[in-house]
């Protein structure tokens, strides 16, 4: 079931509204074409097996203390100083100018960790982007009606003390040059709530985010419905050692369909009938199915979400890149 789930979350994600992007109903009819193929199936049972694996123990960023201003101008400095910029060709065969930096290596696991953890609460956001060629002419690919792909954000969290994303380019240049502002900034309100395994039909809100409930966890599994889709909502799961499990999945589908979904021995008459009588309402705005899967047993559950964004300093870095080729 999970695989199915997963490929439909896919279909799901790239129209959906928390993004903050206008579903409009050519978007809504190409997400109900794949409806037949995604229904069928869908209550299979998973046969995922569990390794238990973990990778260490969670930070919560609610105990997170705030970044000092000390630290502020270290970190965008030293992004500032390493960072790196080169043109390549992604897999689709489009020409991307790829932008990385790192505050520091690590040699151990533990170091890694602890460093992820402390900027939890903290990300850089990308603006004023000026990409030109060696005449001053503008190379940046900005299309407003194509969906910004994961790896071309401009809202970059930490991993390991690095960021990156790629900037769409009109073609290969040998001779590049421009700047990006890049600004830290900082979440300073966590609401969350903390559950163990043996919670069941809680009811609760976060913030201004009321009736969340978390139905049900089954070994691995953690099933929650939401109003509606709610931007930004995360969850943790550890072992009763409170560590963060290696593997883990999280995604939502709205509660109707999934409902119908659950229901065996659908016949292709009820399936068509179903989808045509589908509303745009209950597939953006109605409730959602969240389930979060693990590659372990869930002894500790936390769900948050982050508000309050405040800019702690920005830097400007140029682009320089001169006799470069693919």
């Amino acid at each position: 079931m999970m695989k199915k789930l997963l490929v439909l979350l896919i279909l799901f994600t790239s129209i959906n509204i928390s993004y903050g992007q206008e579903v409009d109903s050519v978007d809504f009819e190409n997400f109900k074409k794949f409806l037949p193929y995604m229904l069928k199936g869908m209550n299979e049972e998973s046969s995922k097996e569990l390794d238990e694996k973990t990778s260490w123990k969670f930070e919560k960023p609610w105990k997170v203390k705030a970044l000092e201003k000390e630290h502020v101008n270290e970190i965008l400095d030293t992004l500032s100083d390493n960072k790196e910029f080169e043109i390549e060709k992604d897999y689709q065969g489009e020409w991307k100018l790829k932008f990385f930096s790192k505050l520091q290596d690590f040699e151990t696991a533990e170091e890694i960790y602890k460093s992820n953890g402390l900027l939890s609460n903290v990300y850089i956001q990308i603006s004023d982007i000026k990409i030109l060629d060696e005449k001053g002419n503008s190379i940046y690919v900005t299309d407003q009606n194509k969906s910004v792909r994961s790896n071309e954000s401009k809202e970059l969290d930490f991993n390991s003390s690095q960021i990156s994303t790629t900037f769409p380019i009109n073609g290969d240049y040998k001779n590049v040059k421009g700047n990006i502002k890049i600004t830290l900034k900082e979440f300073l309100d966590i609401q969350y709530m903390e559950f163990d395994k043996n919670a069941r039909n809680v009811i609760f809100n976060l913030g201004e985010h009321k009736g969340i409930e978390l139905l049900k966890v089954e070994k691995n599994k953690a099933y929650f419905v939401l109003p509606t889709v709610i931007k930004g909502l995360q969850i943790e799961t550890t072992n009763e050692d409170d560590e963060n499990f290696s593997s883990t999945s999280t995604f939502q589908l709205p509660k109707k369909i999934y409902d119908f979904a659950m229901i065996k021995d659908k016949t292709e008459e009820e399936i068509s009938s179903f989808i045509e009588e589908l509303s745009m309402d209950d597939v953006y705005r109605k409730s959602q199915i969240w389930i979060h899967e693990t590659n372990g047993t869930i002894e500790n559950l936390y769900i948050f979400k982050k508000s309050k964004i405040i800019e702690l300093g920005t830097r400007t870095l140029d682009i320089t890149i001169k006799n470069s080729s693919y």
